[in-house]
Parts: structure tokens; sequence; C-alpha cells
């Protein structure tokens, strides 16, 4: 199947630090003295896309290589689409991070691939554990790609919101949402995450952090970290580029597990089910033409449990739907471990991304 391509990026840059060549130079000073100490290095930002390197890694730091059917990303010769590591980064894709980005392209925790495009508006329940759920919410959004040959009416994931419970019961939730309208022109913000903790509200943007209970949440640009237990989750804001309309930015998802969380949490949602079984799953793809004008549909159908719609949430901190995972309780590691004995239960978990 053919993926959607995203044209080189460019113009977007982040206005809220300034460019090298706006820095002074040292002179000397007049009637003699030292000059003044060199001006501090800067983020290295090299496609200007307000993402910093550093938080980009290997697979996003240019333009956007992994949206082209032809992409090499780590340049060994293999088409990424070919390729069983295709970042280079010595973790085959099969155990990397699963994740939903772009348009929605899922890539799931152990293995295989699908496209999802989500009713325009609808919240979805992406994962659900005891004590962690996750919803997505997805818009509509018209698009070039191939240079403008193709314009593609898709879809993005718009706001992520993280329900977190507590140890007693569930007793208190502490809610979180991430919200990719709040990004700027520079896609970064001070009010990108808001929340209850406790009932108190609160909120975080660039570089903030936030405790609640056994949530950890920690923003450094524009990408944010939550963590609970063995597992993370971590959101991405992004632009969307050669936009025609619809939201102006996006948001990126994955979901990491440490040690045998999956075998303990067995997992559910549309990504978070396959923690839950070691085989990849593959499901509908949309095939993207060269060009012209193309719709897609795609709603990872053969790759989940039932259809779609089971998955709808009426409301974005809900955490109950058919597959709901949320109020069950944790199996204990040694009871795991008498599983994994006797092959009742497969505990091999994505591998946490270095990032």
């Amino acid at each position: 199947m053919k993926r959607a391509r995203r044209p080189p990026r460019g113009g977007l840059v982040d206005t809220s630090r300034p460019s090298p060549g706006s820095l002074a130079q040292p002179t000397t000073l007049v009637g003699g003295g030292a000059p003044p100490p060199p001006p501090p290095s800067l983020p290295s930002d090299v496609d200007s896309d307000g993402l910093l390197d550093a938080e980009e890694g290997t697979t996003d730091a240019g333009s956007d290589p992994e949206d082209s059917n032809t992409s090499d990303a780590d340049s060994d010769g293999h088409p990424d689409k070919l390729d069983p590591d295709s970042d280079g980064d010595g973790t085959p894709d099969a155990e990397a991070p699963a994740s939903v980005r772009q348009d929605p392209h899922i890539h799931f925790a152990h293995g295989g691939r699908a496209d999802f495009r989500g009713r325009n508006g609808m919240y979805y329940n992406f994962f659900s554990a005891p004590r962690l759920s996750v919803n997505v919410k997805t818009e509509d959004a018209s698009f070039r790609l191939h240079g403008g040959k193709l314009i593609v009416h898709g879809s993005f994931v718009t706001e992520a919101h993280v329900i977190a419970g507590s140890r007693n019961n569930n007793s208190f939730l502490t809610e979180a949402s991430f919200w990719a309208e709040e990004l700027n022109p520079g896609n970064w913000g001070w009010k990108v995450i808001n929340g209850t903790c406790k009932r108190r509200h609160f909120q975080i943007g660039k570089w903030g952090g936030k405790q609640c209970g056994d949530l950890s949440i920690a923003m450094t640009f524009s990408m944010a970290t939550f963590t609970l237990g063995n597992w993370t989750v971590i959101i991405r804001g992004n632009h969307v580029y050669d936009w025609i309309s619809g939201p102006r930015h996006r948001l990126d998802v994955s979901f990491n597990a440490r040690g045998d969380a999956a075998a303990r949490s067995l997992p559910h949602g549309i990504i978070g089910q396959s923690f839950a079984s070691a085989a990849p799953r593959h499901g509908l793809l949309d095939d993207y033409p060269d060009a012209g004008s193309f719709t897609t549909s795609a709603m990872a159908e053969g790759a989940i449990e039932g259809e779609a719609a089971l998955y709808e949430m009426p409301f974005p901190y809900s955490t109950h739907f058919a597959f709901s995972r949320f109020e069950e309780r944790e199996a204990a590691s040694d009871v795991v471990a008498r599983l994994r004995a006797l092959g009742l239960v497969h505990a091999t978990a994505a591998v946490e991304a270095d990032l």
C-alpha cells in the first residue's frame, strides 16, 4: 500500500528565541578591556519546525522522511516500509513504542500498522489499563501532499486526554488534557496542558511539570511525558504542513511499557490491545494516489477487536466502554511469572524509547 508523503517543511520558525545571525558578535571595547563573552549556543532545530532536534531524534529532524513512500530514514539502502529498523536506532520496529502519528497512522506494539480516520470531533479510547486511560479526539482536515499534486481530505489527532486513578480503588482521579489548539506558530505554548489534581485545577506549558499522586507529567518544548508506574505516554505537538483547512496543529501519541507491565495490565483500547499479545496486527491502510484528490476512510479494520464505534467515548474523561480495563486490577508479578512459565501469557512489552 502506498503511504502518505509530506512535502519538505519550511518557513515555520520558533519566534520565541533569536536566530543565531541576530546575536551580536563579540567586539573589542573602546578604550581597551576584554571583549564580552561569546553568545550562548542555541538548541538545534535544523528543520525550523519548533521541535528541538534532541526531542525529535533521528526520525524527524529533517523534512519528515517517515511519511515518504520511498524514504530511507536511516540511509541503509532499505526503504522504510521494508526495513525492520527504519530509523536505525537499534530497536526493531516490531519492538518500538506503539504510536499514532500524522494523519493518523497507527504502529502497534509488536509490529503491524493500520490507518485510522475517526469521525470528526469524536473521542476514541486508544489505551485502557488498570488506573490509566487515554482518549484522543480526531478532527477532519485537508492538506496537500506530493508537492501540491495531491489534495488529501483526512484527519488528525488534536486532543489527548489522560485519566489516572489512585491505588485505593480509584477514589480520586487525575485528569490531564493536551490541546493542539493551544500551540502557537512556534509550536509551543504556556497553557498546552490543563486538568485537575485532587479536584484542583492546574495548567502546564513549555518546560513545566506536575506530580499528582502516582502520575507525573513533564513537558519540554512541545512534548509531554506522562508516567504512571511502568507505563509511559508521550504526546508531541506538531504543525499540519501544507494546510488547506481544519486544525493547524496535530498530536502524535506513543505508548511505552517497562518490565512486565503489559502482562500485568493486559491493556485494551485501539492501540492498547496490541500490548496484550505477541502477534503483530495488520489493519486496513489508505492507498494514497500520486495526484488528484483523495479522502481517507480506513478505521483500523482487521487490526482491532470489533469495530471503531465500540471505542467511541461520550466525554474526554470517560473511562467506560466495551473493553475497558480501567477499573480492573493488575495481576501480581508472581502470578504473571507462573503463567509465563506455563506458556499462558506473553509478557514481552514494547521497549521504552530513549527519548
